[in-house]
């Protein structure tokens, strides 16, 4: 069991220990464990395999013995007995919004209730009114959480999409005889929101593929399970579909599987004018077919240049293909700052000075930017923490040195948020020497240096 699913079976563990009404330590060890894990940079696999694990703070021996169980074997005994002692259809109404643990408890002990369509029922026939803290706000609030739940059924967000089709795809890859596999459709195009996982694969025993597919040991139930497709129900609750394809249909399975649906209505139309024919199998001028390498070389042949998974959502991009006006994607390096960040002076698991350091070890030109007016903070909201101020910081002699401190983190020099210090002004320099702007002002925003490059194009014009 990957990371990921090993920090949701400890949640869901807490959750169980809370619905039968054992003791709040227990059930905050727990969920302290998931959080713990979470907070990780670390390999999984590398901090039991050196015995780090059980040095966490947080992380006792019981607790490490069951993380170990189920890293390496992908069940858990104690969780699934657990799980057993609970109607299915209990876990289904921690999905409403606003309805934790604790009120889950009093509705399935006072009223019986056991699943979504049960609680939609009993609000409607106002027999939440005879327990203690409801009332009929309450029931409102629930009432309207069921139909956002409805609405939102089968919807993943997109970061727990990829972190159950990461791990996946490598345990197929581990099989023997996998080629070459892609992870297609939304997930590809990264959407923020995604309904399912597509999974493509080269391979000379699609057989021996498919069977490993359908027995992935954290498959809830198979769906399909043939030749060339098959489809599974993960334990997260997505849906996963497997395709099996030549070597020679790989590119333009991947082009078309990745889609958008309107994208490629768009290419089959512009492609049909130019005399051509393109699905999944193939490129084709009347009978013969035109043999591509990659996706890049199936655009360039239709006369486009090679368009990101990100931008084919049929909202101009092929025009903007035609003439390389195509715009550039922002790359994780290109990333400067971080906002909204919580230390272990609240629910985090950081503290302050490793953010920091981390911070200025990668190059960071800034932390939060904090807005002013009027003397009052314009965007509280950003932080529950005090921001600091200069009563809050000892005497300070700040010296520019133009080598590592050895006593900094990564050879920074420095105390405290970025803009107080001595990197602020060195990563204005950077700036200016790299844009030939100098941007006066501090926390160094993106948006602050489009608006001077803007600005130059503007003058110039």
């Amino acid at each position: 069991m990957d990371k990921e699913s090993v920090i949701q079976t400890l949640e869901e563990i807490g959750i169980l220990l809370e619905l039968k009404g054992e003791n709040p330590f227990k059930v905050r060890a727990y969920h302290n464990g998931a959080r713990v894990l979470e907070g990780q940079p670390e390999d999984l696999a590398a901090l039991i395999e050196t015995g780090r694990l059980e040095e966490l703070k947080g992380i006792g021996e019981a607790l490490s013995e069951q993380i170990r169980e189920l890293f390496k074997t992908g069940r858990l005994t104690y969780y699934e007995k657990l799980k057993k002692s609970f109607p299915a259809g209990l876990f289904e109404m921690f999905r409403i919004p606003g309805l934790g643990p604790k009120r889950i408890k009093i509705l399935y002990d006072k009223l019986k209730l056991k699943s979504v369509a049960g609680l939609e029922k009993a609000c409607r026939g106002n027999r939440l009114l005879k327990l203690e803290g409801f009332g009929e706000k309450t029931e409102e609030n629930i009432l309207r959480g069921i139909e956002q739940l409805k609405k939102s059924s089968g919807q993943f967000l997109f970061a727990v999409a990829d972190s159950q089709a990461g791990p996946f795809a490598a345990y197929l890859k581990k099989q023997g005889g996998v080629r070459k596999i892609e992870v297609a459709g939304s997930l590809r195009r990264r959407r923020e929101v995604v309904k399912d996982i597509d999974l493509l694969v080269t391979t000379k025993d699609p057989a021996k593929v498919h069977h490993a597919f359908i027995r992935y040991p954290l498959v809830e139930n198979v769906i399909a399970h043939g030749d060339t497709k098959s489809s599974v129900r993960l334990k997260s609750g997505i849906n996963c579909d497997l395709r099996t394809v030549s070597e020679k249909e790989f590119p333009f399975a991947l082009y078309y599987f990745t889609g958008s649906r309107e994208h490629n209505v768009a290419v089959r139309t512009i492609a049909k004018r130019a005399g051509y024919k393109i699905n999944e199998y193939g490129l084709f001028k009347g009978n013969r077919s035109i043999p591509c390498k990659d996706e890049a070389e199936i655009l360039k042949k239709l006369g486009f240049d090679y368009i990101p998974p990100e931008l084919r959502e049929g909202g101009g991009e092929l025009e903007a293909a035609k003439g390389g006006g195509l715009p550039a994607l922002v790359e994780e390096e290109d990333i400067r700052g971080v906002f909204h960040v919580h230390s272990t002076y609240s629910d985090g698991v950081a503290s302050l000075e490793d953010m920091i350091a981390s911070a200025q070890g990668l190059g960071y030109a800034l932390l939060e930017n904090v807005v002013m007016q009027g003397g009052q903070m314009a965007n509280p909201q950003l932080t529950n923490y005090i921001i600091p101020t200069s009563l809050d910081t000892p005497p300070m002699s700040v010296e520019i040195v133009e080598k590592p401190y050895r006593h900094g983190p990564f050879g920074a020099k420095g105390v405290g948020e970025l803009p107080m210090d001595a990197p602020a002004p060195a990563v204005a320099a950077a700036v200016f020497h790299a844009t030939g702007r100098l941007i006066p002002d501090l926390p160094i925003l993106p948006e602050r240096i489009l608006h001077a490059r803007l600005h130059d194009q503007a003058e110039r014009q």
